[in-house]
């Protein structure tokens, strides 16, 4: 039976044979290019299996690169605080029950080398903490959500180094608030993680 396997990158990828064992494997690894014959096992991108559309082959090309966007209640775990998703005129995953200090969530990432972009989308308002952004326990960058009045906003840590490709832990954890807010509220409504080097 032949299939052609999905790629979120648009690369050119042939049709192969797959067993009716290795289909069900398929359809769980997208980023995946074929099938090993010897071993049946699932051979993952690298420099010699992908191809361009002029049928070179790639060099430098690791799983993870490119955009990742998440959305805030598909976290991998919570770390501190009761999140809840609210639907109001601005639906955001929130920390609104409680709005303690240090509430943390945690997302697993898979990160190639290279420097990378976090993007929060958010509510801002008087309530509103400051965002620490970190990858594993390393510190990013902050992002200050506090307004004077409420309103949808976005804001970034950019320049993040990766130096070995890998699964992170993309942590927020709302540490600080501006002096003038009134708590450590929360309120995310996208995440995006983004390759710019």
């Amino acid at each position: 039976m032949k299939y052609i396997i999905g790629n979120p990158f648009g690369l050119k990828i042939d049709t192969i044979e797959l067993t009716d064992d290795s289909v069900t494997k398929a359809k769980l690894n997208a980023d995946i290019v074929g099938i090993d014959t010897g071993t049946g096992k699932m051979n993952a991108f690298n420099s010699t299996n992908c191809k361009s559309l002029d049928g070179s082959n790639l060099t430098n090309v690791e799983v993870g690169e490119g955009h990742i966007t998440i959305r805030p209640n598909n976290y991998s775990s919570i770390a501190q605080g009761t999140w809840t998703w609210v639907i109001t005129d601005h639906n955001a995953f929130t920390n609104d029950t409680a709005k303690a200090q240090n509430d943390e969530l945690h997302y697993k990432v898979f990160l190639a080398v290279g420097t990378y972009t976090v993007k929060l989308s958010y509510r801002e308002a008087g309530s509103m903490g400051i965002a620490t952004i970190y990858l594993d326990d390393s510190s990013k960058g902050t992002i200050d959500m506090y307004a004077g009045g409420g309103a949808d906003a976005v804001g970034e840590v950019s320049s993040i180094a990766v130096a070995t490709a890998g699964l992170y832990t993309l942590k927020i954890k709302i540490a600080t608030k501006n002096g003038s807010a009134t708590d450590y509220q929360c309120n995310l409504q996208n995440i995006v993680v983004f390759r710019t080097a």
